[in-house]
C-alpha cells in the first residue's frame, strides 16, 4: 500500500518538457524552490542519515523551503522520525511494507515518480535500494536536477564490504546514478577525498551536517542519566553513542578502557543492536575483567541523548569508517572532550578546535588517553562556536543556494 499518496500528471517517457513560466524560475531567488528528500529509511534505527535528514528537513521548512520527504518503510519500524518531520511541517509521503532487502514495493516506481513530478529538484539520500535508482530514473526523464549523497556508502571500506554484490551494482546501476547527479554531496572533506575513483559530473559539494538546537539546554539537565541509566553513579564516566555495528569497532574500545584500569570508571555503550552482538560484546567485557564497569545502556533517541554526554567526563569514537559522526558533532556541541580515530569526518575539525584528541588504533595510546581523561581536570575549548557553525538553521540557508543554483542551470 501507499501511505498519502495523490495523482499527479506525469509525462510519457518521450514527452517533450515544455519550458517553465518565468515566475517559476524567478522563484529560486525567493527560496521557494520545491525540494523532495528521497531516502530508503526512517527508522532511528539504521542511524544518522535519518537523522540528518530530519534536522535538514526540518529546518529547511522553518526558514521557509517547500520541502517533502519520500521514504519506504518495513513492517515494525519505529515511525518516530516521521512524527517530527510531520510535527515540523513537513510532508512525508511512505510507500510500503518494502521488501527487507532493497526495500521494493510494487507501487515504488509510479509514486517516486508522482512526487519527482511536483518537485523542483530532488536531494537523494544513499544509493543501494532501489527508491533511489527509481529517483534518479524520474528525475532524468523529468529533466529534475538532482543531489545524491552517499552516506558515506561509497568510501572505500564501505565498498570493500559485500564487495562482489557492489560491484555488480555499480555496474548495473550506481555509477549511472552517480553520473547523472547534479552534484555529489558530501558531509566532510574526507569523505568527498574518497571519490576521487568516481567520474563525478562536477567536484563534491561539502556540506556538514548540523547539530539539535536541544543541544543548548543539555547543561541544563545534568545528572539525569547516571541518575537513570547508573543509578546515581558520580565517578568518572567515559560515553560512547551510536548504533552498534562492526565500523564502530567497540571490541577495541572495551579493550583499551579495560587496560586503562581506571578505579571506579565505568563506560557506558549508548546505542541499539543486534542482541547476538551486544552478548559478544558482555563476554569480551567479562574476559577483559570489567564486565561489572561497562554498562549497556541500549537506544536513546531525541534530546535524551544529550543527556549521557553531558554527564560524561570523555566521549570515544574508535570507528574505522565514518563518513562524518553525528554524535562526535553532538560531544563537541555539549563541551565534551573526545578521542576518536583517524577515519572520523568531522574529528579533523574538532581536533582544530582542540575539542577532540584524534589517536591511531593502538591499544596503549587509547588506554593511555583513557587513564588521562578520566583521571585529569575536563578539557575546554569553545563549545558554543561548534553549535554556531554547525548550526541546522545556517546549513539549510546554504542548502537554498545551492538548490537554485542547480535549478537555475538545469532551466
Amino acid at each position: 500500500m501507499t501511505v498519502d499518496a495523490y495523482s499527479a500528471e506525469v509525462p510519457e517517457a518521450n514527452a517533450i518538457v515544455p519550458m517553465r513560466p518565468i515566475s517559476q524560475i524567478l522563484s529560486w531567488y525567493t527560496q521557494t524552490v520545491r525540494v523532495l528528500h528521497v531516502i530508503s529509511s526512517l527508522d532511528p534505527a539504521d542511524g544518522g542519515p535519518s537523522t540528518a535528514l530530519l534536522g535538514l528537513a526540518a529546518a529547511q521548512r522553518a526558514i521557509g523551503m517547500d520541502v517533502a520527504v519520500l521514504a519506504t518503510f518495513r513492517e515494525g519500524e519505529s515511525l518516530a522520525i516521521v512524527d517530527s518531520l510531520r510535527s515540523a511541517d513537513v510532508a512525508c509521503h511512505l510507500v510500503g511494507p518494502a521488501t527487507p532487502r532493497r526495500r521494493s514495493h510494487p507501487s515504488l516506481a509510479g509514486e517516486t515518480a508522482r512526487r519527482v513530478a511536483a518537485a523542483d529538484l530532488v536531494h537523494v539520500h544513499a544509493l543501494w535500494e532501489e527508491i533511489q535508482y527509481c529517483a534518479a530514473v524520474s528525475a532524468r526523464r523529468l529533466c529534475r536536477p538532482f543531489v545524491l549523497r552517499p552516506c558515506g556508502l561509497l568510501t572505500a571500506r564501505s565498498l570493500a564490504r559485500s564487495r562482489w554484490t557492489k560491484k555488480f551494482y555499480l555496474a548495473w546501476r550506481g555509477a549511472w546514478i552517480i553520473r547523472q547527479a547534479a552534484v555529489v554531496h558530501c558531509a566532510s572533506e574526507q569523505e568527498a577525498a574518497g571519490l576521487s575513483a568516481f567520474s563525478l559530473a562536477s567536484p563534491p559539494l561539502v556540506e556538514p551536517n548540523g547539530v539539535d538546537a536541544a543541544v543548548s539546554s543539555a547543561r541544563d539537565r545534568c545528572g539525569r542519566f547516571r541518575t537513570r541509566c547508573l543509578g546515581g553513579f558520580d565517578g568518572p564516566l567515559a560515553v560512547t553513542l551510536g548504533r552498534i555495528a562492526e565500523k564502530k569497532n567497540l571490541p577495541f574500545l572495551i579493550e583499551a578502557f579495560a587496560a586503562a584500569a581506571v578505579e571506579g570508571a565505568r563506560l557506558a555503550i549508548v546505542g541499539g543492536g543486534d542482541a547476538a552482538d551486544v552478548a559478544r560484546l558482555r563476554e569480551l567485557a567479562a574476559r577483559s575483567g570489567v564486565g561489572d564497569r561497562v554498562v549497556f545502556c541500549g537506544a536513546i533517541v531525541g534530546a535524551e541523548r544529550f543527556d549521557a554526554l553531558v554527564d560524561a567526563n570523555v566521549f570515544a569514537i574508535p570507528s574505522l569508517d565514518e563518513n562524518f559522526a553525528n554524535a562526535l558533532l553532538e560531544a563537541m556541541a555539549c563541551g565534551v572532550p573526545s578521542l576518536s580515530s583517524p577515519y572520523v569526518g568531522v574529528a579533523h575539525d574538532g581536533e582544530r578546535r582542540g575539542a577532540v584528541r584524534i589517536l591511531p588504533l593502538v591499544q596503549k595510546d587509547w588506554a593511555d588517553a583513557f587513564r588521562q581523561a578520566l583521571t585529569g581536570g575536563r578539557v575546554a575549548f569553545d563549545h558554543g562556536a561548534v553549535v554556531a557553525e554547525f548550526d541546522w538553521h545556517r546549513i539549510a540557508r546554504d542548502w537554498a543556494g545551492h538548490y537554485a543554483r542547480f535549478v537555475g542551470a538545469r532551466s
